[in-house]
């Protein structure tokens, strides 16, 4: 006789049930998948209860179980996720290797680099011949790491593409139905009609009726036809009689086994099978920890403790079954039951020993525990066919506690009971100075025993110390217990009915080291603890102080699982109507400090004060990143974990982290608003460094427009005042430059004028009325330019200026105090450095210094002096604590970056972080940090290109344009040119580095100044008014329009160009954090921008043929409409900056201002001096100067001067109404 096929997952016996053309086949695997299991062949062989058939006592786990009937996708994901696997198990391997290859090729690197640069040097020509030997010899070594690092990058990569396969493959195994067997066949033989011998035969192994599937139905809903709801009817009596027998027996069993004087209540506890009580048979650890089978002899009242008297293992009875190491194949019964007998001879016939009852194994519980299958995307599965069943049970939390024993009882998996920690004993150990307490303590009570008017709260949390929760002032206890207070005085409960779930407490630490298995069993129950619970209270600070990346609370895997969990709980089914997730903050800080919410740079040893902090998030935002992309320690629970985030309801793209908004007590919303405007750009740049995602300022995407435009207008006060502070210097220096005389020499005489001008060969000049009169400039005719005047005095200002503020933004990263003196010695030495470059390029170049490139030359050189000086004496910042950024050895897998491997069992002692065993690996190295001296550089070589080539090209074209063309260049060319070098800064600056985020938007504010200033003079150098005007207006609405696309345009390009994904809560809150420095800046340059342009059109008319700003021939501006054209550009720029201020506060854009907070001092004297030296430099820019490819055929002066008339920018213009072509009597082209 052929032996009947065996099947070997729950998948081969739905796609039979689905698809097989016989029905005899489909039964066939089916009771092969049934009797596989051990506690079904445990079951026949136990004695049944009195009226019970053996069909219905030999009921198995396996029944029950729930699976997709999308078979075919389900495939795909098991393969899926063993490739995954086997990856993360190859890169394990190799990673190691690769770090030890780099540790000691560095060990050889640096003395060879040390060679090589003393070769570089010319020190030693000699070293020039072993160091190249010595490379040749190493070369092997330098290509195995090659060789080792692209293999680990293709891991990497490949891992990478696994994930997202996993990722798509779980978010449509998420819209397909969850269901048991029988669910299956009833859907199956709606449509079939010949699959009734399998509900029949599912029935007899005790398939549940009650069970509905992931859309809600039991199995009576999905019935459609009459015959197969007859059959279960027929059974659902049957179980009903079965049932009423059995309470009978039960009964009169507890009667006559508690003569002794047992209360009814005793009696009424007898008769539930699905909770620990006296007299049942359960499994415990004993005093060694090892679970043994055994029975309760008491229970204490409260049922926080139980006493059980463990079985002999070499009588009668027989041991449990084996277990099994995590995430291995099972083990043969037969080794193991020789061991356990081995080792039973040395142990006493019987052990009392004293329990947490909430701990103790049921016969059904192991029973699960016992069918546990060995694939973890199971896990998925489980959770999703058990949420589905907790609307049944109730619906609020505390009615659907009552039933979690039978809710247990029901499910196909190991479901340990959820306990909880009540509110007496948490304020007994916070007045007694005692910690969060431990699970060996066993002072938790099993939520079945709190009374139903009970409230629980879930706590979620990461750890504060290496091997403990809470920090020495125990302030978790005390928020936990000053939340319970509040919930209770809330919901008028009696506080003493307040309890809590607590990780360390509720989950059996004592189980990780000899059963993870059994552990692991809590952490993928916390969805459903999740859902039992009333309030939900969160503290995100770690033990790292929030300073590494993979610590975090957001970052955490399980800690996303929870927060997304206590999002759905909100939503339907789950819910009658979709709500907001609301949940409380447990915000820490320092009793006496200035922040009190959450201050960065505090260790978290010194925090010692607690408040709660109320969230909501509405409710179609999800508040959490996808968990599958956090910080796991055992990179095997990944997949599962990609399903469960699916499963759950979570979506790509529709999370919103920043969609939490913050309700706090009346007036403090307000206060935190004005503390928040006062930031100081420093404070902001800190943040940015230490806690990205937390610049983000979410409370303002909810603020009503009347707030919101009332914060806007206070801000922008501020950053008036700025303006008006940094434009004083500017002007002085404006004046000084207009009383210095005139930068031309010789042309005392109008004869010598007219020889000057032969000598140029523009034209013969017959008549002296060729050449107007320009009142009291007639006399310069015919002179030529002092170029060595005109760049030592705008030059020399800027080295100067640009000395100082580079040390002086050092200050704003480290304050005055100690670093002044050495800020100062910079300055001083980058000043005298600079100016002998230009006074020796000077004697060098001479008066054709700007025609030949000298300028360049001396500019180039002075600036790199003033790194140079300002890095020798001031030096880099010492930095004690930064972010560790995502890397290959330390990633961060929210943005795919490949995931960390780490130990697969968790250390003993309990877990690690929030509900789970998940600590991250290379806690105790050294991350590598991005290279934050290079992106400071590269904002500078940024800066200083765009300035050098408006100065040296761009300028002096301009000046040849007509007045309809300058109108079209400052509106299309100039924007476009400002826009690319403000978008290549902003990259850099939001770049994740070790490099404060204030040193590298130094750049920034730089490059606004200068262009800024650049553009208005742009505007003054136009004559006609009507232009003048239009030009104002048109400004201020593309600067309004620039502004407030900055982030739409970020993320457009990023997904539509660079095809990169949506951007992280961390490069999101950099971004926005530099957006905000980069306005604040900007907008303050524009105003002093105004100012200083309005200044120099008023006072340099004088002087008009040195700087061509748009004057007229003979007559001097007028003061009313220069005046007027200023107010209305303030105007039209205040109206466009307010409105962009509000659009970027619902961006998320924080606000600071530069004249509060912390270091404003500073900040003011960088700005002061960086303004000054834009403004030296954008005035050299429209200097007269007869730069090389505008004047190519323009003699040397033999005086020492250097001819402009024949310029091609004079010559260009001749004829028309300007100061140069009057000033060279120039008529015609």
């Amino acid at each position: 006789m052929d032996r009947p096929p065996v099947a070997h997952s729950w998948e081969q016996v739905a796609e039979a049930i689905q698809n097989a053309p016989e029905e005899r086949e489909a039964l066939s695997l089916l009771e092969a998948f049934l009797n596989a299991s051990p506690t079904a062949q445990q079951a026949q062989q136990q004695q049944r209860p009195t009226g019970l058939d053996n069909a219905t006592t030999a009921r198995t786990a396996v029944v029950d179980l729930f699976g997709c009937a999308d078979t075919s996708t389900w495939n795909q994901l098991v393969a899926q996720a063993q490739r995954y696997v086997e990856l993360s198990a190859q890169r394990g391997r190799l990673q190691p290797s690769v770090d030890r290859l780099e540790a000691r090729l560095v060990k050889i690197k640096r003395p060879l680099a040390f060679l090589w640069s003393c070769a570089g040097d010319g020190e030693s020509s000699v070293i020039l011949v072993p160091a190249a030997v010595a490379t040749l010899v190493l070369s092997p070594a330098f290509a195995l790491q090659w060789r080792t690092e692209s293999r680990l990058h293709a891991l990497q990569k490949e891992q990478q593409r696994a994930f997202g396969t996993l990722d798509e493959l779980g978010q449509k195994l998420a819209g397909a139905p969850c269901s048991t067997l029988l669910h299956t066949a009833i859907a199956t033989n709606n449509v079939r009609r010949d699959r009734e011998g399998v509900i029949r035969a599912l029935l007899q192994h005790g398939a549940s009726l009650e069970l509905v599937d992931s859309s809600g139905c039991n199995a009576h809903g999905l019935s459609l036809l009459a015959s197969t709801t007859a059959i279960l009817d027929a059974e659902a009596e049957r179980r009903c009689s079965v049932a009423a027998v059995t309470r009978r027996a039960d009964t009169s069993t507890t009667d006559s086994t508690d003569s002794t004087g047992s209360s009814e209540a005793d009696a009424a506890v007898a008769i539930s099978h699905d909770i620990v009580q006296l007299h049942a048979e359960v499994v415990a650890r004993d005093t060694n920890g090892d679970y043994r089978k055994g029975t309760v002899t008491s229970v204490a009242p409260d049922q926080a403790t139980c006493t059980v008297l463990f079985t002999p293992i070499d009588g009668g009875d027989t041991a449990p079954p084996p277990m099994r190491a995590v995430h291995s194949h099972p083990v043969s019964h037969a080794g193991v039951g020789a061991k356990v007998k081995e080792n039973a001879l040395a142990r006493p016939p019987a052990i009392l020993s004293n329990c947490a009852t909430a701990h103790v194994l049921t016969a059904h519980q192991w029973r699960a525990y016992d069918n546990r299958s060995d694939n973890l995307l199971r896990q998925a599965l489980n959770l999703r066919g058990s949420l589905a069943q907790v609307p049944r049970y109730g619906a609020t939390p505390a009615e659907r506690r009552q039933h979690f024993g039978a809710f247990i009882d029901e499910q196909s998996h190991l479901l340990p009971m959820m306990s909880v920690v009540g509110y007496t004993t948490l304020a007994e150990r916070l007045e007694t100075g005692g910690s969060l307490p431990h699970s060996s303590e066993m002072v938790t009570v099993p939520v079945t025993a709190i009374p139903a008017a009970s409230k629980v709260v879930f706590f979620s949390h990461t750890r504060l110390q290496d091997r403990k929760p809470d920090n020495k002032h125990n302030v978790k206890l005390k928020g936990i217990v000053e939340a319970m207070q509040m919930f209770a005085k809330e919901s008028g409960t009696k506080v003493e009915s307040m309890y809590a779930w607590i990780d360390e407490a509720c989950i059996d630490q004592g189980t990780w080291a000899k059963y993870p298995d059994i552990g692991m069993a809590f952490v993928y129950a916390l969805p459903l603890y999740v859902a039992y619970s009333d309030y939900f209270v969160y503290c995100r600070w770690d033990r790292a102080s929030r300073q590494d990346e993979a610590l975090r609370y957001e970052n955490r895997a399980w800690c996303r699982v929870e927060v997304v969990v206590g999002w759905r709980v909100g939503q339907p089914p789950l819910s009658s109507a979709p709500r907001p997730f609301e949940r409380y903050r447990l915000s820490l800080f320092v009793e006496g400090g200035e922040d009190q919410d959450d201050p960065d740079g505090v260790s978290v040893d010194d925090l010692d004060g607690v408040r709660i902090v109320r969230e909501v998030t509405p409710a179609g935002s999800c508040p959490a990143l996808h968990p599958g992309e956090g910080i796991l320690s055992v990179e095997t629970d990944r997949p599962p974990l990609v399903l469960i985030a699916r499963m759950l309801g979570y979506e790509k793209g529709h999370e919103h982290v920043d969609g939490t908004r913050q309700v706090e007590e009346p007036g403090a919303g307000a206060a935190r608003r004005q503390m928040r405007r006062h930031s100081s750009a420093f404070a902001i740049s800190e943040a940015i460094t230490s806690d990205p995602a937390s610049v983000v300022d979410h409370e303002a995407r909810h603020m009503r427009p009347a707030e919101l435009f009332d914060e806007v207008l206070k801000s922008y006060f501020d950053v008036s005042i700025a303006a008006v502070v940094v434009s004083i210097p500017c002007i002085l220096f404006v004046l000084i430059l207009t009383n210095s005389g005139s930068i031309l020499k010789g042309g005392d005489d109008h004869t010598s004028g007219g020889a000057s001008l032969y000598s140029l060969g523009n034209h013969t000049i017959t008549n002296t009325t060729l050449c107007p009169e320009m009142g009291g400039l007639d006399s310069q005719r015919g002179a030529t330019l002092d170029a060595q005047k005109i760049f030592a005095l705008t030059g020399g200002v800027c080295l100067g200026a640009w000395s100082i503020s580079t040390n002086s933004l050092a200050l704003v990263s480290r304050g005055f105090g100690y670093q002044t003196l050495r800020a100062i010695k910079g300055t001083l030495a980058a000043m005298a450095s600079s100016w002998l470059v230009m006074w020796v390029g000077l004697l060098v170049f001479g008066n054709e210094v700007v025609r030949v490139g000298g300028d360049v030359v001396i500019s180039v050189v002075g600036a790199s002096l003033v790194i140079v000086c300002q890095m020798l004496f001031v030096g880099r910042r010492k930095v004690t604590a930064t972010v560790a950024p995502a890397t290959a050895q330390n990633p961060t897998f929210r943005t795919l970056a490949p995931p960390t491997l780490i130990a697969p069992a968790p250390a003993e002692g309990g877990n690690d972080d929030t509900s789970t065993q998940d600590d991250p690996a290379g806690k105790g190295g050294d991350q590598p940090k991005q290279e934050g001296a290079s992106q400071a550089l590269w904002g500078i070589f940024i800066t200083l290109l765009y300035a050098m080539l408006y100065a040296f090209v761009i300028v002096p074209l301009f000046m040849t344009l007509s007045d309809l063309h300058k109108l079209t260049f400052r509106l299309v060319v100039h924007p476009a040119v400002v826009v690319t070098g403000e978008m290549a800064l902003r990259e850099v600056a939001a770049a994740p580095s070790d490099k404060p985020a204030i040193i590298k938007c130094g750049a920034i504010i730089g490059f606004d100044i200068y262009f800024q200033l650049v553009g208005r003079l742009l505007v003054t150098a136009q004559t006609d008014e009507t232009l003048a005007y239009a030009t104002v207006v048109l400004i201020g609405v593309q600067e309004l329009i620039i502004r407030v696309s900055y982030l739409p345009k970020k993320r457009w390009l990023r997904r539509h160009l660079y095809g990169l994904p949506p951007l992280t809560a961390e490069e999101e809150g950099r971004f926005l954090g530099v957006l905000g420095i980069d306005n604040v800046s900007s907008m303050q340059s524009e105003m002093a921008a105004i100012f200083i342009a309005t200044a120099a059109k008023l006072t340099m008319y004088d002087v008009r043929v040195n700087f061509d700003l748009g004057f007229e021939v003979n007559e001097p501006p007028d003061v009313s409409f220069e005046l007027t054209a200023m107010a209305v550009a303030l105007c039209v720029e205040s109206v466009g900056n307010v409105v962009a201020m509000a659009v970027q506060r619902r961006q998320g854009v924080a606000h600071m201002s530069m004249l509060s907070g912390e270091r404003w001092r500073e900040t003011m004297l960088y700005l002061a001096s960086v303004t000054l030296c834009a403004t030296a430099a954008v005035f050299y820019s429209f200097a007269l100067r007869n730069v090389g490819f505008a004047c190519p055929s323009a003699p040397f002066d033999p005086h020492g001067g250097a001819a402009f008339c024949g310029c091609d920018f004079v010559r260009g213009r001749a004829g028309e109404h300007t100061v140069l072509s009057a000033f060279c009597c120039l008529t015609g082209k």
